[in-house]
């Protein structure tokens, strides 16, 4: 009986070691016994290797679509490869060693569905000569940092860390280059001042690198921290959602990230993120759009710490919601700068009153829409800025409430070469904060037209591409250049228009009444002005002419008020006709340009008019008066 007993303890202990290590006999499927050796038999765990077993991989072996295979240890001899299928699974609870036979040849690891290591597995041999991955590799450790697989990161491939818990230290091998990494670990514990930090390891991203979630109590995913040099390329987006939170770094210096794609704050529950503590010049650029659409309170701060140095270059549009708050330590220096060489849209619905710099650049367009740039930084335009508000007190005002400029008043800065666009969906009015300063063009595209509400100087160029210029009961005064286009100053009998500077102003072109309160010229350095219509100044109204040429173009010129020129000339043609009726004083000698006019009218009685020198006029109509 004795011999007996120890006979089947024997043959179990055989059994035992049989079904705890599998070697493949052909090439197959891993969920197939005839794969092991054991025709007919498909059953986990004896028919083929599962929870707890071994496996030694001798054959092409293939993990198949919709199959989840669990392992403790499989080793890939030389020459063959082991195969998951997209959509199979292969869960990892030991070690995965990649034969290598040290003269050249070595097994294959190609993951095309997805590879799991649990807590505890690890990789020997795995390099991105001989492990491939397209599909997803997921790095579940809870309680230890764990080795990512060392492998080459296909297109479309996904690196996943999914599983710590309690573990504070940044995975080994970080420093590949992937191409999707997501950081999703909702687990993680810890108070509010634990974090990961990856401390510049992660370089070069050729898709998305995501954010999800990074635990509870306030705990963060640091991508440089302390470490300063440092860079991190992402072609496509940088998004953080769910419950993620994101520091790129605290007392890090000269840390820089460039995102091809998208940078998308889209949590759905409270978090901040952090471009940088106390540390001094972290840069990110945005080759897409910055948006903050968040479905719950989320704070994005570009400098939380005084001393702290954080930029953003954005070359798409710019968008907050109303549950965003963009921030920056009032002590810290934040700056948003628009580069973009196409049109940038810019939507605030949000929270950013903070201390944060604007900028646009020479070569970019910010279109602000109706929405408003806030706070206590400086706006610096150097390119084009596009306005849209049609508050009736204008777009930019001198005050911090209304309008699409509602940054301190003393921090705006309008350099010579920018220029202001008036592009609203209905009336707009120009209010008194548009700037005056030389060399800032002033353009028009709005075909509901642009009102001044008040006496209003332009120093720069003013252009009307689509739309009118209102002048309304008040005083334009251009010191610029002026180009209307198809488009008018629209002037009322209580419009006044002063024209000074040097050059040429362009042509003048009036609508609605082209009979005017007063004009004075004052056009210096040989300065001319062009009408494109007919003008006139009402009786009781003046014109002061005190240098420059007025070229009348084949226009009619009516003087019914006061006169006066103290110099310049009024440049005629054989088509060109000037009136002078009503009342009111006349220069003694009236300066024309040119040989020839079409026709004088004369209706005032009183002065004699003069003019020098002798013109052929074709037609001269003296219904009162006397023309010397």
């Amino acid at each position: 009986m004795r011999k007996l007993i120890l006979l089947l303890g024997f043959i179990g202990l055989l059994s035992f070691r049989a079904f705890s290590q599998f070697t493949s006999v052909q090439d197959g499927n891993w969920n197939l016994g005839a794969t092991w050796g054991f025709p007919g038999n498909n059953t986990a765990g004896s028919g083929f290797p599962s929870i707890g077993q071994t496996a030694l991989v001798q054959n092409n072996v293939t993990i198949p679509a919709s199959f989840s295979a669990t392992i403790t240890d499989v080793t890939v001899d030389v020459g063959v490869y082991l195969t998951i299928a997209s959509t199979g699974t292969l869960n990892l609870n030991g070690v995965l060693e990649i034969v290598d036979d040290g003269l050249g040849g070595n097994g294959f690891l190609d993951v095309y569905g997805t590879l799991v290591a649990n807590q505890g597995s690890s990789f020997l041999n795995d390099g991105a000569t001989n492990t491939k991955v397209y599909g997803i590799y997921r790095h579940n450790f809870t309680t230890s940092a764990g080795n990512i697989l060392q492998a080459r990161w296909n297109t479309g491939s996904t690196c996943q860390v999914v599983g710590y818990t309690s573990n504070t230290t940044a995975p080994g091998f970080v420093g590949q280059s992937f191409h999707h990494f997501t950081w999703d670990c909702p687990n993680g514990s810890g108070g509010s001042s634990t974090f990961i930090s990856l401390g510049g390891q992660l370089t070069d991203i050729s898709g998305n690198l995501t954010v999800s979630a990074t635990g509870g109590a306030s705990r963060t995913l640091r991508l440089f921290d302390n470490t300063s040099g440092n860079t991190l390329s992402i072609i496509g987006d940088l998004i953080v959602n769910s419950s993620g939170r994101l520091v790129f770094s605290t007392t890090g210096n000269t840390n820089a990230v460039t995102v091809g794609g998208n940078l998308r704050i889209e949590n759905t529950a409270a978090a901040t993120s952090t471009v940088t503590t106390s540390g001094t010049s972290t840069t990110i650029t945005v080759n897409g759009n910055f948006s903050m659409i968040p479905a719950a309170a989320t704070t994005f701060n570009l400098a939380s710490l005084s001393g702290g140095v954080g930029t953003m270059n954005i070359l798409g549009s710019f968008s907050i919601n109303s549950s965003s708050t963009l921030s920056a330590n009032s002590s810290a220096t934040a700056s948003i700068n628009f580069n973009g060489t196409n049109i940038q849209t810019f939507s605030n619905s949000g929270n950013a009153s903070s201390r944060i710099n604007y900028t646009i650049s020479s070569s970019s367009i910010l279109d602000l829409g109706t929405s408003a740039i806030v706070g206590t930084g400086i706006l610096t335009n150097n390119g084009t800025l596009r306005v849209g508000s049609t508050d009736p007190n204008g777009p930019i005002q001198l005050n911090t409430v209304s309008g699409n400029i509602r940054n301190t008043v003393g921090n705006r800065v309008y350099n010579s070469g920018s220029t202001v666009t008036y592009n609203g969906a209905s009336k707009q009015f120009i209010g008194d904060g548009h700037p005056t300063g030389a060399g800032v063009t002033t353009r028009i595209n709005n075909s509901s037209n642009v009102a001044i509400t008040a006496s209003f100087v332009i120093v720069g160029s003013l252009i009307l591409d689509n739309g009118n210029l209102e002048v309304g009961s008040n005083t334009l005064t251009l010191n610029g250049t002026f180009t209307p286009n198809s488009n008018s100053l629209v002037t009322t009998t209580n419009s006044n228009i002063s024209v000074g500077g040097t050059g040429s102003l362009g042509t003048l072109a009036f609508s609605g009444s082209t009979i005017i309160n007063s004009f004075v010229l004052n056009r210096t350095s040989g300065g001319s002005v062009t009408l494109g219509s007919n003008l006139g100044i009402k009786n009781f109204g003046t014109f002061t002419h005190q240098a420059g040429t007025l070229i009348l173009n084949g226009n009619t010129l009516t003087i019914s008020g006061d006169f006066s020129q103290a110099g310049g000339t009024i440049q005629t043609n054989s088509s060109s006709s000037i009136i002078i009726d009503g009342s009111g004083t006349l220069p003694a000698s009236i300066s024309l340009g040119g040989t020839n006019l079409n026709t004088l009218t004369i209706i005032r009685s009183t002065p004699t008019v003069s003019i020098a020198p002798s013109h052929i006029i074709s037609n001269l109509n003296l219904n009162d008066g006397t023309l010397n």
